[in-house]
């Protein structure tokens, strides 16, 4: 009987532990941290972590990445998007989609944003029915991203 519960405590730290692991962030100076990939604008990698709140990274300064849990809209520079998890090999970003593995150049990424946000953007430069983007739209977007 004892032995059953040891069993069952240490197979749901197993479980707890994987369900905690986040996404991670590893610098070239050796740092690593821990939480959600929110964005990337070409020049900033934003984290949200549980300790700091978002921080702002130099994108230029992440040596790896990823976004095992939390599915991300990659913009490239042709302007192409690609929906998944992402994780950084070398000097490539992949892309794991339903359709498979992605390899996209880490140059060639624009931006990398939520799927919610991606889609508050779609809304926002949607053009008026006169042409003119409506700042409405621009005002809802920059609010939901501050959050």
């Amino acid at each position: 009987m004892l032995k059953k519960v040891c069993l069952l405590v240490l197979a749901s730290l197993i479980c707890g532990a994987a369900a905690l692991q986040a996404e991670e962030v590893s610098l070239k100076n050796g740092d690593h941290l821990s939480g959600a990939i929110v964005s990337m604008d070409g020049k900033k990698l934003v984290l949200k972590t549980t300790y700091a709140g978002e921080v702002s990274i130099d994108w230029a300064e992440v040596s790896q990445f990823s976004s095992d849990k939390q599915p991300l809209v990659v913009t490239k520079a042709d302007k192409q998007l690609v929906s998944g998890t992402v994780a950084a090999e070398g000097t490539d970003v992949l892309v794991t989609t339903a359709q498979g593995v992605q390899r996209v150049p880490r140059a060639d990424v624009s931006t990398m944003r939520s799927p919610a946000d991606q889609a508050g953007l779609r809304e926002v430069t949607a053009p008026r029915h006169d042409g003119r983007m409506d700042r409405r739209r621009q005002f809802r977007l920059r609010a939901r991203t501050r959050q």
